[in-house]
């Protein structure tokens, strides 16, 4: 498949960034919960008792109780579609052979023990393979990858990905 090189470092790119919203998830969680627990807390005062009286402000207490209700919302809404991206790409790759599923997992989704993502070389060590070829299946996944996410766009026009020749006739 020719696909356009900007298009294979910007689905590499896309790749690494799902990634890193993957990792973020436990903290948007934590956030949630954190959320929930002050919304739950509102619940429990009662503010027309208290005798504060705001200076000049608009916003109540209501507002606030509101607004972290709303936050909790944009958070899950945040999760489900970092989900719903890795479960895109999963079954874009799910066809594929099983070591050039476990590639594009270990290079762009797992950590080793330092917790960085797997270099070739782990994976080539891995699955048996030499680097090369590792470095070769990567490439040839990322380009389906780019041409699932990018369609025609990511293509190569002729022109570019062939030279022209042309040929003459002796007379």
């Amino acid at each position: 498949m020719n696909i356009r090189e900007e298009y294979i470092i910007k689905t590499r790119n896309y790749l690494k960034a799902l990634s890193s919203r993957l990792d973020s998830i436990k903290m948007i969680e934590l956030e949630i919960d954190e959320l929930k627990s002050k919304d739950n807390s509102y619940k429990d005062i009662r503010f027309d008792n208290l005798g504060i009286k705001s200076k000049g402000s608009t916003k109540g207490i209501d507002d606030m109780i509101i607004s972290a209700k709303d936050m909790i919302y944009i958070k899950e809404a945040e999760i489900d579609f970092i989900r719903k991206k890795y479960k895109f790409i999963k079954s874009i790759i799910e066809n594929m052979e099983k070591c050039d599923q476990y590639i594009i997992e270990y290079r762009y989704f797992k950590r080793n023990k330092l917790n960085e993502h797997y270099k070739i070389s782990e994976i080539a060590n891995e699955i048996n393979y030499s680097k090369a070829t590792v470095k070769r299946r990567e490439l040839k996944i990322i380009k389906h990858i780019a041409y699932s996410i990018y369609g025609n766009s990511s293509l190569k026009e002729e022109c570019e990905s062939e030279p022209i020749m042309s040929h003459t006739l002796a007379v």
